[in-house]
């Protein structure tokens, strides 16, 4: 199974067992080797227990000497050798092999989760869905595999332990198949309930990872110490999680009643064959040894049918389960692909105009319009701002000029083309957007700002430079390549300012046709949001650049001012032309002309 055909796999069991073996051909045989070794293992053992019992009872009495002993005792020494030098073999070759299906797996899922559409992602099902199926899916696979040897295993030994005893006592081994085949169904079926509570309660979970971090993690610390809410969100926490456990608890008092009942009838069972066998001893048809190896067998054999084959079973029906939300996972509807996505990109960048036509648009198909009927225009090589109160729209149009949300009525027109019909890479080259609530990633300023792709010479200093963080940088200890955040001993935590900044000037890097700042200055000063709005608009004049923001004064010099209300364009024009006006822009910007003196 080749990496670009994972998410185009139904996962079964089947599938799940051609995936190992194509990882690793060589382990795979030697596996399924051992396990049938291992199979006939407890068979071998009984019938060597069984003749070094009875030699050494007849050594003692005196009817055979000490050499008769010798060649059981090594078979028994052997296959104790075997059993541990197995097991160190196939531990690593497990490794190996898991090693290699999680490169292959991990790797096909985050491409699949970068390509998805981004309405599927807003959804909380879809959150839960990655959640259980696509964090760990090498996990999953391996509670498949293991389930499906470990059966294996446990079908051979049990079945060449009672074809030994059903050789001499042909009823027991009649007897203990129902137990196996009876066990083994009440087995699957309480892990199908298992996981179907799982699944119940992933919400539930979900929130009880957040109230965690909210008590646990760095970032509230300071809130937490100021109101003190450690102990009421501790209670929310508590209340939460005994609801979850109320629920798993049911669950565990099935399964703990149902191995109660199983180890009570598998040691009566037990008890049974030990004395029904008892006649055939005095009769002279079971030697002591052998009844001595079959009451050991019987032991082993039912305490394994309760115990292991349940456990096996119950996790090969979680498993099933899992490997269904893999398939679920990869039928999940991904953005468009282009077969020559750089060719696409570079021609993409060539920004002319962006036009919206009459656009209405709600998230829900059933909800309240967001946008309105709204009309505008944007050139290339100017500068534009949205401007409005919050809930006006702002950020939905740029979610819309992005292709996020192509559910929409109307038209949104690039370079005079449809929106619609560009794919998601060719998108990605026409814009560089910096969002209010922008990503802080810890790594290293230069992995910042190109994610390290090779850039030009003097890029990523001049895009440094027009956001004002070239001499903070240089005097970092090991200047652009100085880890950043609080991962790393040597790192260096940047104000948030500064990480506003940071943000910009990778958005300097990227490039495109159109530059989109949706508030990322948010947690600035007034004044020096100012400062950088000016700055930018003063280097980039010959770059689009759209603003959107709901402090006036930071954008008066742009060409166009759109003033957005209830879905609407209310205003528009430049700053002067709009406080001539007297409208909605003249207030706003007269609630606001304190910040500025």
């Amino acid at each position: 199974m080749k990496k670009c055909d994972i998410c185009n796999e139904k996962f079964t069991v089947w599938s799940t067992i051609r995936l190992a073996w194509g990882c690793s051909l060589l382990f795979s045989f030697l596996q399924i080797s051992a396990c049938i070794i291992d199979g006939f293992v407890p068979a071998l053992t009984l019938s060597v227990n069984a003749v070094f019992i009875d030699r050494v009872l007849a050594f003692f009495a005196g009817k055979t000497s000490a050499d008769a002993i010798i060649f059981p005792l090594l078979a028994i020494l052997l296959i104790l050798l075997w059993q541990n030098l197995s097991r160190v073999i196939l531990q690593y070759g497990e490794g190996v092999r898991m090693h290699r299906i999680k490169e292959l797996l991990q790797s096909a899922f985050i491409q699949k989760i970068s390509r998805l559409k981004y309405r599927q992602l807003e959804r909380p099902e879809t959150q839960d869905l990655i959640k259980r199926a696509a964090l760990d899916p090498e996990n999953h696979v391996k509670l498949v595999l293991d389930s499906i040897s470990g059966i294996f295993i446990l079908f051979l030994q049990n079945s060449s332990v009672l074809l030994v005893v059903a050789t001499t006592t042909w009823w027991v081994g009649v007897l203990m198949i129902l137990g196996m085949v009876f066990l083994g169904r009440i087995s699957m079926r309480a892990g199908e309930e298992d996981y179907h509570l799982q699944t119940e309660i992933t919400e539930e979970k979900r929130k009880l990872d957040y109230l965690d971090s909210v008590i646990m993690k760095k970032d509230s610390v300071f809130e937490r110490m100021l109101f003190a809410y450690t102990g009421v969100v501790g209670g929310w926490y508590q209340k939460l999680f005994m609801k979850t456990y109320q629920k798993e608890k049911r669950v565990l008092k099935l399964w703990s009643v149902r191995g109660k009942i199983g180890g009570t009838l598998s040691a009566l069972f037990a008890i049974l064959i030990l004395f029904l066998l008892i006649p055939e001893v005095q009769k002279g048809q079971m030697t002591a040894g052998l009844y001595i190896s079959v009451l050991n067998a019987v032991f082993v054999v039912t305490n394994s049918i309760t115990w292991n084959l349940s456990y096996h079973m119950q996790n090969l029906a979680k498993g099933r389960e899992l490997l269904r939300d893999m398939t679920q996972f990869c039928r999940l509807p991904e953005e468009d692909s282009l077969q020559n996505p750089q060719k696409d990109k570079s021609e993409a960048a060539l920004f002319e105009s962006l036009e919206f036509v009459n656009v209405h648009f709600r998230y829900q198909e059933d909800g309240q319009e967001v946008l309105k009927g709204l009309s505008f225009r944007l050139e290339a090589g100017k500068q534009y701002a949205f401007v409005g109160k919050n809930g006006a729209g702002k950020t939905t149009v740029i979610k819309l000029m992005l292709g996020l949300y192509p559910e929409y009525e109307g038209k949104i027109l690039v370079n005079g083309k449809e929106l619609r019909n560009y794919t998601s890479e060719q998108r990605s080259a026409l814009f560089a957007c910096v969002w209010q609530d922008y990503a802080k990633y810890q790594i290293t300023v230069k992995e910042n700002l190109c994610f390290d792709e090779e850039r030009e010479p003097g890029v990523l200093e001049s895009a440094l430079d027009k956001v004002g963080l070239s001499e903070t940088v240089q005097r970092l200890s090991d200047g652009i390549h100085t880890s950043l955040g609080r991962l790393m001993e040597d790192s260096t935590d940047f104000s948030g300012g500064q990480w506003q900044r940071l943000a910009i000037a990778r958005a300097y890097v990227k490039g495109g046709g159109i530059m989109i700042l949706d508030e990322p200055t948010a947690s600035l000063d007034p004044m020096a949001e100012s400062k950088i709005y000016r700055d930018l608009a003063e280097q980039n004049k010959d770059k689009t650049i759209l603003f959107i923001t709901h402090r006036l004064g930071a954008v008066q010099g742009v060409d166009t001012i759109f003033v957005l209300q209830d879905g609407r364009i209310m205003e528009q024009g430049k700053h002067l032309e709009l406080m001539e006006l007297k409208g909605s822009y003249a207030q706003m910007y007269a609630s606001q002309q304190k910040w500025y003196v």
